[in-house]
């Protein structure tokens, strides 16, 4: 109907039949049993999506084989262990089940990128993986190869002097002044 009214630009290159079978249960279209999906499809262009899923497949199966080292496996859970405040955290562990929230899965992924030297570790991966297995799996694909990821203890704490700027120092000697001024016009009366 369409090459009788509209001309040959109109109408598909080559008509295609679906079969009954090529069908799914609610009667759509299935796609994946479509013939001319093949090949020749892929090569005109219909395969870069083919491609995507084939790489993604691909590269999913590098990190489920990337097993998690025991010393990996161990900081990890002394990290969660000390951002959630739970003493024992097991491998079917969920980081949210245990209390987690987005703000501490925020400072996880900052503690975790500093101590364990993990810059390609985003926070959503928390997200993605919150099963403590899972998640390991998914940093030991992040590690980088024959690298044992060690703790790096946090930096002590500065000293109180060290920390306040000599700008804060100098209001504190004038608050301390105002007060002393106000004790003397207090007595006074």
């Amino acid at each position: 109907a369409l090459l009788a009214h509209g001309g040959a630009h109109r109408g598909p290159g080559r008509p295609r039949g679906v079969e009954e079978g090529a069908r799914t249960p609610t009667r759509k279209t299935d796609r994946k049993h479509v013939p001319g999906r093949g090949a020749g499809a892929r090569a005109r262009g219909g395969g870069a999506r083919a491609a995507a899923i084939e790489a993604a497949t691909a590269a999913a199966a590098v990190a489920a084989s990337a097993a998690p080292t025991e010393d990996l496996a161990q900081a990890v859970q002394a990290l969660w262990s000390e951002v959630l405040g739970v003493e024992q955290i097991g491998p079917r562990d969920n980081f949210f089940a245990l209390g987690g929230h987005s703000l501490l899965a925020i400072q996880l992924h900052r503690t975790m990128r500093d101590r364990l030297a993990l810059p390609r570790l985003g926070v959503t991966d928390i997200f993605r993986f919150p099963v403590m297995a899972d998640f390991l799996k998914h940093v030991a694909s992040l590690a980088p190869l024959g690298t044992v990821a060690a703790p790096v203890a946090p930096a002590p704490a500065p000293t109180p002097a060290a920390v306040v700027p000599e700008p804060v120092l100098a209001a504190e000697d004038a608050m301390a002044r105002r007060r002393a001024l106000r004790a003397q016009l207090r007595g006074g009366r």
